[in-house]
């Protein structure tokens, strides 16, 4: 699992993004 605190964005939408798609790969599991 990648530690999206550690990694620099862009932008909001990114950082957005990984978090979404870290919160439905954790509700997944």
């Amino acid at each position: 699992m990648e530690d999206i605190s550690g990694r620099s964005f862009m932008n909001r939408e990114e950082l957005i993004t990984a978090l979404t798609r870290r919160g439905r790969e954790h509700k997944a599991a």
